[in-house]
């Protein structure tokens, strides 16, 4: 009898570390599960900070905005009367007219270009239809043993 208590005792003894251990167990993976979602809202809002920021940094204030503009465009102007003044001298009727010569040899040497490009397709044309006259004349005159005796 005894030693059945004892037993008994023992069994409940172990029975209960295992259910202290499966609640430790269970404690653990909550914390770890707590600790994770803790880690997502931590990452989520440090990307939405990100995204604060670049929005605050894309975004400029319609007065500098403004300004920019203003800036470019006398710039703009600027550059448009330098370039004027450039070509209103000498200097300028000499580089319009290079400019010319440029346009000119740049259409000739279209022209030659498809020139050449014009022969070499007259050429394939020959070249074809003598093959398939030559053919053609081959079936006329019984090619076939020809064709024999020639292989």
């Amino acid at each position: 009898m005894e030693e059945e208590e004892e037993e008994e005792e023992e069994e409940e003894e172990e029975e209960e570390e295992e259910e202290e251990e499966e609640e430790e167990e269970e404690e653990e993976e909550e914390e770890e599960e707590e600790e994770e979602e803790e880690e997502e809202e931590e990452e989520e809002e440090e990307w939405n900070e990100r995204k604060r920021r670049y929005r605050k940094r894309k975004r400029m204030d319609y007065k500098s905005v403004l300004e920019y503009k203003a800036k470019m465009t006398k710039r703009r102007m600027t550059m448009m009367v330098m370039n004027t003044r450039r070509r209103g001298g000498e200097e300028g009727r000499r580089e319009n007219g290079r400019k010319e010569e440029e346009k000119e040899e740049g259409r000739k040497k279209r022209k030659r270009k498809e020139e050449r490009r014009e022969r070499g397709r007259k050429k394939r044309k020959r070249k074809q239809y003598r093959e398939k006259m030559s053919l053609y004349f081959f079936w006329w005159f019984g090619g076939g043993s020809a064709f024999v005796v020639l292989s």
